[in-house]
């Protein structure tokens, strides 16, 4: 039984130390950057300024032809904002 602990707090602890990892190297720009969501505010969808991270797609956007949101890398260093030059999934919304 407490080597079947001793494992588990392991497993747990290589988990979390590589979690804090990879999170470190996003924010360092020594890996590829994830793509996250980013909604379109409607005023330039050529400036990264008009995007807004979000934690996932904006329920609105669920067809149609008017820009709603992104799935984007973020910019190097601001990852508020979304790098324009990669963009992985467009969604948009009725007019």
């Amino acid at each position: 039984m407490k080597k079947l602990i001793f494992g588990m707090l392991v497993a747990v602890t290589a988990v979390g130390g590589s979690v804090a990892t990879y999170a470190s190297s996003l924010k360092s720009g020594h890996a590829n950057l994830v793509p996250q969501w980013y909604r379109f505010d409607g005023t330039n969808q050529d400036d990264p300024q008009s995007y807004t991270a979000t934690a996932s797609a904006p329920t609105e956007c669920s067809g149609g032809s008017v820009r709603c949101a992104i799935l984007a890398e973020p910019q190097s260093g601001d990852a508020a904002h979304p790098d324009l030059a990669n963009i992985t999934v467009f969604a948009n919304k009725a007019n």
